[in-house]
């Protein structure tokens, strides 16, 4: 069928390159990239090894757990937006380069691994119990602006891993980092957890009683000026 993405007799092989794909070829242990359209390969030593995607993809990362710089252990899920600008450097720097092994499912298995390594690296140089500053500016952070101030522990861990990891893999691995997102934080220690829930709600109360006093002496000012007011209209 020659409407088939490959079309194999002996040591011809007919290979179809669709939009958003790059088909990735051995040619006597030489890597060349295959770009969309259609290909003949005669050679019986020019290997077809599969094909990589070029669009948007989310990897999940799942239950990435380090100790922060205030020595609280924590564990989340995160997500990340990637997509392959370099297929050349990913194939080199992401895969084994065994006969048997799937190219993309090796691709993807090595960012998610590699962006867990960071992250957790990440959480050993950062206080959970901080108000954290933006760590980047905002046309080096994708995700939302940068510049603005106390955005908390996620926003410290996003722009970090932002700033580093996609530096890191758009030059080395040929992977563009789109975003990145972090899920269910949990500290490990229950006791702990529990112990930083209530100071978080001594915090909101005394947050509030602050707000209802400045109300209240508002309230007061604006009384005590329209009582004024008043009195020099009478005299």
């Amino acid at each position: 069928d020659i409407t088939q993405q490959l079309v194999s007799h002996a040591s011809l092989k007919i290979v179809t390159i669709k939009d958003g794909q790059v088909g990735i070829t051995f040619n006597n242990g030489t890597l060349e990239i295959l770009e969309t359209g259609r290909h003949t390969i005669a050679k019986a030593t020019h290997v077809l090894a599969g094909f990589v995607s070029t669009g948007q993809q989310t990897l999940r990362i799942a239950e990435v757990t380090g100790m922060s710089l205030d020595n609280v252990e924590l564990t989340f899920d995160a997500a990340i937006c990637v997509r392959v600008v370099d297929a050349s450097k990913a194939v080199v720097m992401l895969t084994s380069g065994r006969a048997d092994a799937d190219i993309v499912c090796e691709i993807q298995a090595n960012i998610q691994e590699r962006a867990k390594l960071d992250l957790s690296t990440i959480i050993g140089k950062n206080r959970l119990n901080k108000k954290h500053e933006a760590t980047v500016t905002p046309a080096e952070s994708p995700g939302g602006d940068a510049s603005e101030s106390g955005g908390g522990f996620r926003t410290a861990i996003h722009d970090s891993f932002m700033h580093l990891f996609r530096q890191e893999m758009r030059n080395e691995c040929g992977i563009e980092v789109i975003n990145m997102a972090i899920e269910d934080v949990k500290i490990v220690d229950h006791e702990l957890a529990k112990a930083l829930a209530s100071a978080a709600v001594a915090n909101s109360a005394l947050e509030r009683q602050t707000i209802e006093a400045e109300i209240v002496q508002v309230k007061a000012q604006a009384d005590s000026k329209v009582a004024s007011i008043d009195a020099e209209g009478k005299a």
